[in-house]
This record gives C-alpha cells, sequence and structure tokens, in this order.
C-alpha cells in the first residue's frame, strides 16, 4: 500500500507543482521572473486540476462517483444540522460541503501562489526542489484556511468565496 501511495504522489507533485514550473522556465525570456512568471505557473497549475477534473468527470463511472460524492455531502450537510438521515431530510440538504476535498484541492492549488512567491527567484534546481519541499506547509495552510472557512461560514464575505470555489469545480 506505501508504494502506490508514493508512486501517486510523485506522479501528482511531478504533474502539477514541478511541471508548471517547467513550463514558465522555458517562457522565462518573455515573462522575466517576477510577479507574472508566478502567476502564470499558478494558473498554470489550476488550470490543470481543473483540465484533470473536467477530463475524469466524462468518465461514465467516474460520473457515477461524482453523483455519490454529491449525495455524501447532502447526507453530512443534514446531520450536521441535526436532520434525521432520511430521504426527504438529505434530499433538501445541499450539495454544497465547506470541507470539501475538491475545493480543498483548489485551495491549494491557489495557497500555492502565494507561498511559492516568497521562494523568490532563485536557480531552477532550488525552485524545483522548494516546490516539492514546500508541499506539507501549502496543503497546510489550506487546510487551516478551509477549517477558518468553515467555521465561519455564518458570515456572507466567507459564503461568497466558498460559492466561488464551488463554481470554480467541473
Amino acid at each position: 500500500m506505501i508504494l502506490p501511495l508514493l508512486v501517486s504522489l510523485t506522479f501528482a507533485i511531478a504533474i502539477f507543482f514541478v511541471g508548471p514550473l517547467l513550463l514558465t522556465s522555458l517562457l522565462r525570456g518573455q515573462i522575466g521572473d517576477g510577479w507574472l512568471n508566478i502567476t502564470l505557473e499558478g494558473v498554470i497549475r489550476l488550470a490543470l486540476l481543473v483540465g484533470y477534473l473536467y477530463l475524469i468527470g466524462r468518465v461514465p463511472d467516474i460520473q457515477r462517483v461524482f453523483g455519490y460524492h454529491g449525495a455524501e455531502h447532502k447526507a453530512i450537510n443534514a446531520m450536521e444540522q441535526g436532520d434525521p438521515l432520511d430521504v426527504e431530510h438529505v434530499r433538501r440538504a445541499s450539495r454544497v460541503h465547506t470541507r470539501c476535498g475538491t475545493g480543498f484541492m483548489l485551495l491549494v492549488m491557489v495557497v500555492s501562489i502565494v507561498v511559492f512567491a516568497f521562494v523568490g527567484s532563485p536557480t531552477l534546481l532550488i525552485k524545483i526542489i522548494s516546490r516539492i519541499v514546500l508541499v506539507p506547509v501549502v496543503a497546510g495552510i489550506a487546510y487551516e484556511l478551509m477549517r477558518l472557512g468553515a467555521a465561519n461560514y455564518r458570515y456572507r464575505v466567507v459564503r461568497w468565496l466558498l460559492a466561488l470555489a464551488w463554481l470554480c469545480r467541473v
């Protein structure tokens, strides 16, 4: 079980963190090393994730999984509101959940833009190492932001931001 986990994490980090860095390093002459480079890298990272979700969402078996995913959100929302877990109450509950894993992945991609900006413009090797080493830091910050959003869902601005994240999902 450890080997498949390590292989999948390696591929995910290579595709979503190192890949965009290598793409923007090819454009370094045109866009430089500043904020445009960092932002473009983040946009590529986000586009890869959204594209990935879109493509796997077209597979019939995954569409079924996504359907169950929405039903799971409804059941959790009903339970957290203190409603009984019967069809009537679960059907009325929202499909949007403040602590959704897909929303977390999107948040990780956005937080990574800010965190990686602090690395600056060292050599390509140092940037690659920083992307790999800082993945747990980015994930930790994203997790805490998600918890903060869930705890403050009663505020309109938080609901708006979470709805925006929901709309960005495929």
